[in-house]
């Protein structure tokens, strides 16, 4: 007696499950990730008065030279040396995006955001 006898006499027709998904069989690839597009990551100088939580979500304005960073209609502070990849995105987007802050500092001083 077999495992597949036994298992057809059980009641239940067997179905084997493969160990992450039978979608992910039916469509082989390279890769078993996809990689998403990337993340854009800068450090702002936050205001004296600003107070953004973190995981919240922020704008960022392209003011001449300077990138700003709203919370609502409230500046909260300013992006001083950002990549070129970013103005070039911002660009793209009318001088707007939306970011999110991911880390605030120790001291409150500065915020880490992606967008």
């Amino acid at each position: 007696m077999g495992i597949d006898f036994i298992r057809s006499k059980g009641g239940q027709p067997y179905v084997k499950r493969w160990a992450k998904g039978y979608e992910r069989a039916n469509t082989p690839d390279l890769f078993d990730i996809r990689f998403s597009s990337g993340r854009q990551v800068a450090t702002a100088a936050l205001a004296s008065d600003a107070s953004p939580q973190k995981g919240g979500a922020v704008m960022i304005q392209q003011a001449g030279a300077e990138l700003i960073v709203f919370d609502g209609l409230k500046p909260v502070g300013r992006i001083l040396n950002p990549p070129p990849t970013m103005r070039a995105a911002l660009e793209a987007n009318h001088g707007l995006a939306r970011g999110v802050v991911d880390r605030l500092g120790v001291l409150g001083q500065t915020a880490e955001i992606r967008f």
